[in-house]
């Protein structure tokens, strides 16, 4: 790795003001504020390259991914090589491209008058051992056969890399028809080994008991409260003439801890008010639908569960013991989940069941449909249980034995979306049947029980690209799995 010419290797220092460097400038001077902690500048004579690296990461088990830039305006460079003690891999012919017009200012004060946009690149090199592996070291190879070496440091992660997921799902390019390849050979990987390697620490949770608790409920009901944590107090205003809800147990899992003070004063008002007595539990972190759920599990009694969201409500009583009866009906069936049919406001439908089709837009990934969205709802009060391949997590019900059997909701997914066909299939791959209950409704208000927390978050892009991951995940875990059985 010795060059037998005279090379400079410019190495910059900066002093962070973020941790992970996830605001990206408006516009870009100069490489030396645009990201992380270290920037690497290599320039042959007179320019006649330039490669910078603006984040490299050690992914445990699975390789380095990098991001960064490459102006190779004479085509000099041959190669790219992470090197380590026991392997070398050349990357250059893997780079995703990724346009990256905030550098073009800064091209053209190079004097290149139409320079391209497509300079930037991300890039996963796979290492079949990262046990020893300290530091970035690439190896830059020229048509001319010289080399050109730098290291470099690897951003240590925190113990939440969320953060740092989001600047990987946002600063990647996923074209319709790259993405499947994209996500299966460069992201998708990585972030499902970084989401996996969060500290997980032990969870000590505060239950509070409002009213005199039922002492052997049937069903207990749990119910995720995020960003609309006043949708309590509509669902105890419509909770309380029912007796069901008395007769039960009716869990309220706060996660979002931002509003903890708020939901305290809100459960005291409204537990006087409405006499519906509760428990709620907080664990002082925000886990996600399939975390929240669990936690609410874990301290629940019933035999059966009814998974409920907050923008869930009824439209006349007795919905509860209906569903029991209809789950109880259906125990030789070999049941596994059940849901009812969710209504807009305006009477249209919003949920029949889901049954799983492939997304053009998004290249041919298989989504969660729902059939006869938004068409009017016609009388099924004499409509029979019907097998469907997944209900929606808005509101399904299922034995806590079964619950526990295939381990709860998945907490691979991240945030919220997957979690619930996840969890239908799981089932199904234990010879259990998924049923659309059609004659039970209620309303359904979707997502507007996250619609203050959407408005607080920076990107809409993260938000999308959160949702694209989990479907590959999704896609990851099941796509055979639907083909084999016809789904």
């Amino acid at each position: 790795m010795e060059s037998s010419k005279f090379w400079k290797l410019r190495t910059k220092w900066f002093d962070v003001k973020y941790a992970l460097g996830l605001d990206r400038p408006e516009k870009h001077q100069k490489p030396e504020n645009y990201k992380l902690e270290e920037t690497f500048n290599i320039d042959y004579q007179s320019s006649a390259f330039q490669l910078f690296i603006d984040l490299a990461i050690l992914v445990p088990n699975l390789g380095i991914y990098a991001e960064g830039w490459i102006f190779d305006p004479k085509n000099e460079i041959q190669a790219l090589t992470f090197v380590t003690e026991r392997e070398e891999v050349d990357v250059k012919s893997t780079l995703a491209k990724k346009n990256r017009p905030d550098l073009v200012p800064y091209i053209q004060s190079l004097g290149i008058s139409n320079p391209p946009e497509d300079l930037g690149f991300f890039v996963l090199c796979p290492l079949s051992d990262t046990s020893n592996v300290t530091e970035l070291q690439l190896e830059v190879q020229l048509q001319s056969g010289d080399t050109v070496d730098y290291k470099a440091g690897f951003l240590k992660l925190p113990s939440d890399p969320l953060p740092v997921i989001q600047n990987i799902l946002t600063y990647c390019t996923l074209p319709n028809y790259r993405m499947r390849s994209i996500l299966n050979n460069r992201i998708g990987s990585t972030v499902r080994t970084l989401w996996k390697s969060r500290e997980r620490p032990e969870i000590e949770k505060i239950v509070r008991e409002y009213g005199v608790q039922v002492e052997n409920p049937e069903v207990s009901i749990i119910v995720p409260l995020y960003g609309r944590i006043d949708f309590l107090k509509y669902q105890l205003a419509l909770f309380a003439d029912d007796p069901d809800l008395k007769q039960n147990e009716l869990i309220y899992v706060l996660d979002d801890p931002r509003s903890y003070d708020e939901f305290l004063y809100l459960c005291d008002s409204q537990s006087s008010i409405f006499e519906v007595p509760f428990k709620t539990v907080y664990t002082g972190i925000n886990q996600g639908y399939a975390g929240a759920n669990n936690s609410g599990v874990s301290s629940a009694r019933g035999r059966l569960l009814l998974l409920l969201n907050s923008d869930v409500m009824p439209i006349r009583t007795g919905w509860l013991s209906s569903l029991v009866n209809v789950y109880d009906s259906l125990t030789e069936e070999n049941v596994g989940v059940i849901g009812p049919k969710l209504l807009y406001g305006n009477g249209s439908i919003q949920h029949a069941g889901m049954k799983f089709v492939r997304y053009g837009l998004w290249d041919n990934f298989w989504i969660n449909d729902h059939p006869n969205k938004g068409q009017p709802n016609f009388s099924e009060s004499n409509s029979r249980p019907k097998k469907i391949s997944a209900v929606t997590g808005a509101c399904m019900m299922v034995t806590r034995e079964l619950y526990d059997q295939v381990s709860g909701l998945d907490e691979e997914y991240i945030a919220g979306d997957y979690e619930d066909s996840d969890f239908c299939l799981k089932l199904h791959a234990q010879g259990r049947e998924n049923y659309y209950i059609p004659h039970i409704e209620l309303f359904h208000l979707e997502r507007q029980s996250l619609s203050l927390s959407q408005t607080q978050e920076k990107d809409d892009l993260w938000k999308f690209r959160r949702s694209l991951y989990n479907c590959w995940l999704y896609n990851h875990k099941w796509e055979e799995y639907i083909l084999k059985n016809n789904l």
